[in-house]
């Protein structure tokens, strides 16, 4: 991740790295991150979302912050400062199937709304009470957080097979 000003010039870079991952028949693969969305709240406060494989680290300083997704593909949420320094960082998922995040909006009270898909089980708060819907299906996921708990509300749907 980058930040320019209005006419170009860099400002800094900011990157995000892990180490690679097994799949259930023991092969190493890398680890990926995928951003799929960044937008900025009132204070220049950064957030982005995407999706991840492995353990990948989302504070870009010295302090090693990972989020690790056990094998499927799990969501995240992350929010840096306005000079690209880590505040906290979130995980959907990664409970071995596939949680993907591609869409992120600010509500009332700088509350988040993220949008994408996962199918299996999912797991908004990190908690022990995972959500696990029909299995057979990929589902459209809507999860409204705060700044104060993981998990505020959420709305599934079953896509179309």
């Amino acid at each position: 991740m980058a930040k320019l000003d209005p006419s170009g010039n860099f400002i800094w870079a900011k990157g995000f790295g892990g180490s690679g991952y097994y799949d259930t028949l023991g092969n190493l693969y890398d680890a990926r991150c995928y951003a799929a969305c960044i937008l900025r709240d009132s204070t220049c406060g950064l957030y982005f979302c995407g999706h991840f494989q492995g353990d990948i680290d989302f504070d870009p300083g010295t302090q090693v912050v990972n989020l690790n997704t056990s094998g499927g593909t799990g969501a995240f949420i992350c929010k840096l400062d306005t000079g690209g320094h880590y505040i906290w960082a979130r995980q959907i998922g990664g409970l071995g199937f596939d949680c993907e995040c591609d869409g992120l909006c600010l509500g009332e009270n700088n509350s988040l709304y993220l949008t994408g898909t996962f199918s299996g089980t999912v797991d908004f708060d990190s908690g022990p009470n995972p959500i696990q819907p029909e299995q057979a299906m990929r589902h459209s996921l809507v999860h409204r957080t705060d700044h104060e708990s993981p998990l505020a509300d959420y709305a599934l749907w079953p896509s179309a097979k």
